[in-house]
């Protein structure tokens, strides 16, 4: 589902019920001090503004942060969009790095498991799957709102976060 933040303009109205009709979740702001506060309790994958030299630096840089989550594999700990930080497993945070590179396509078993450092031959695929749904269940509790990782069968998984992995 995508989510779009507007601040109010001369022509919202019409894209505002543009984007309805077409199925996307549009949140109306009146100006850019309402924009801030929405972004600290909300995502958002759009952000639509008047043109302003004022407006432009600020909202890139909400956006960045508002709508990513953060992996820091080297201190195993996971960054929600809203801040919330999760203690990650070894296991967990190579599932994450792969899921980074994936460019929100979906990853096969056999990926993840070499992303592991693990035979695909002779790994247990149950493995793969408990740690799957221990990594579902962290994320859910920072992100109610939609699943944030799904099995798409006979393809593998589908991560519907946007993942940035920080490296140093």
């Amino acid at each position: 589902m995508n989510r779009i933040a507007i601040i109010e303009t001369d022509i919202t109205d019409d894209i505002f019920r543009q984007l309805q009709i077409s199925g996307f979740v549009a949140t109306l702001l009146p100006d850019i001090n309402s924009l801030k506060s929405w972004l600290t309790e909300n995502r958002t994958d759009v952000l639509m503004l008047r043109p302003s030299p004022f407006n432009k630096k600020i909202s890139i840089e909400s956006t960045q942060i508002q709508s990513n989550w953060r992996l820091d594999s080297r201190l195993l700990e996971l960054f929600s969009p809203n801040g919330k930080r999760i203690a990650l497993t070894q296991g967990e945070s190579y599932i994450l790095q792969a899921a980074s590179q994936s460019n929100e396509h979906p990853i096969s078993r056999k990926t993840l498991i070499k992303a592991l450092g693990e035979d695909a031959r002779s790994y247990d695929e149950r493995r793969l799957e408990t740690l799957i749904s221990r990594l579902r269940r962290k994320l859910t509790s920072c992100n109610e709102e939609e699943q944030p990782i799904r099995a798409i069968k006979g393809r593998g998984y589908l991560f519907r976060i946007n993942l940035l992995d920080v490296k140093e």
